[in-house]
């Protein structure tokens, strides 16, 4: 769980009030394959994980556990209001103590 990047600069300064941002579920390492960049999928670090995703109910399961499903990466967005691609994807997770690891990969028949 971190803040954005803007969030982080703004704890930095003194303020008035004590309106400190949530912390939200954000990527922390990607490592893109050949294939990924072929389509043009490239997450960015400290971006937000979707409520909506795989990894988000992977990392809020209280055990270890694997969990496997279909999503839309479009729902995965930026700071900026922008999102990723229009793209149906078969996603593979696995948490590990306090970390998840998992496999993005495009849907059959796309």
């Amino acid at each position: 769980m971190a803040h954005s990047e803007s969030e982080r600069r703004s704890l930095k300064q003194m303020r008035m009030f004590d309106d400190v941002p949530e912390e939200k579920l954000r990527v922390r390492i990607t490592v893109p394959n050949e294939a990924a960049l072929d389509i043009g999928l490239r997450t960015r670090w400290n971006m937000r994980v979707p409520e909506s995703s795989i990894l988000f109910s992977t990392v809020h399961d209280n055990a270890d556990s694997d969990t496997s499903g279909d999503e839309n990466l479009s729902t995965w967005t930026f700071s900026s209001g922008d999102s990723l691609m229009d793209y149906d994807v078969f996603i593979q997770a696995r948490r590990i103590g306090d970390s998840v690891m998992a496999t993005i990969q495009p849907r059959r028949g796309q």
